[in-house]
C-alpha cells in the first residue's frame, strides 16, 4: 500500500508502528530531520518496520524498549512510513519533539555501509521533507542521531556507517535533477 497514511513520501509504503513506540500528536513544528542506521539481519525495510517497530514495547536489561522511526530506508531505496509526521517517533531521546526520524538498513561485515540506492532515496525524502516543512536540505536541518541526542548509546549513529559528504552529495544530486540540471556524478555502490 502506498501512502497510505496521507502524509507520507510519495510512493512509500505505509506499515504503521505499534502504538506502544510514538506519541500521538494533533499537530507540531518539526525543525530537524534525523538519520539513523539500524543494523540487522535484513535489508530490507519492510521487514525492519514490522520485525523492530511493529511489535509492543519491550523490557531489555531494566529498560524499556519503545524505538521507532518515521521512516525506514532500505537497501534497495524501498521506504516505509511507520509512524505519521505529526506522531512524535521514539527515536532521538530528547529530540523527538521537533524532528522526524529516518532509519536506513545495513548489515554487519560487507553490507555495513549505505548503498548508492539509500544514499539517493534517502536524500530525496529528506528534500521532499525540507520543501514540505520549510526547511533548508542542509546540516542545519539534516543531523545524526549522536548528534541531536549525545547522551544516546548508539554513540556512533550515524557516523560509523554514513559518510557525510556523500550524503550531502546526493542531497546536492537530488536538487539539481529538480532543477532540470544534469547531475555531475554517477552513483553506483563501488562509489559509495
Amino acid at each position: 500500500m502506498s501512502g497510505g497514511n496521507g502524509d507520507g513520501f510519495p510512493g512509500s509504503r505505509w506499515i504503521p508502528a505499534h502504538a506502544d513506540r510514538f506519541t500521538v500528536g494533533t499537530s507540531r513544528t518539526i525543525e530537524e530531520i534525523v538519520l539513523h542506521i539500524t543494523e540487522g539481519g535484513t535489508d530490507r525495510a519492510e521487514v525492519t518496520a514490522k520485525n523492530a517497530f511493529g511489535g509492543p514495547k519491550y523490557l531489555q536489561g531494566g529498560h524499556w524498549k519503545a524505538q521507532a522511526a518515521h521512516y525506514v530506508v532500505g537497501r534497495d531505496g524501498t521506504v516505509v512510513q511507520c509512524v505519521r509526521h505529526k506522531d512524535l517517533a521514539h527515536h532521538a531521546g530528547p529530540a523527538n519533539g521537533w524532528t522526524i526520524g529516518i532509519e536506513h538498513n545495513t548489515r554487519s561485515g560487507t553490507d555495513s555501509k549505505l548503498t548508492a540506492a539509500q544514499y539517493l532515496k534517502s536524500a530525496e525524502l529528506v528534500v521532499w521533507l525540507c520543501r514540505r516543512l520549510g526547511l533548508s536540505p542542509t546540516r542545519n536541518h539534516i543531523s545524526g542521531h549522536s548528534e541531536v541526542d549525545p547522551g544516546t548509546s548508539h554513540s556512533s549513529c550515524p557516523g560509523r556507517v554514513l559518510k557525510w559528504p556523500t550524503y550531502m552529495a546526493a542531497i546536492d544530486h537530488v536538487l539539481a535533477v529538480a532543477q532540470g540540471r544534469a547531475p555531475m556524478r554517477l552513483w553506483d555502490d563501488d562509489s559509495v
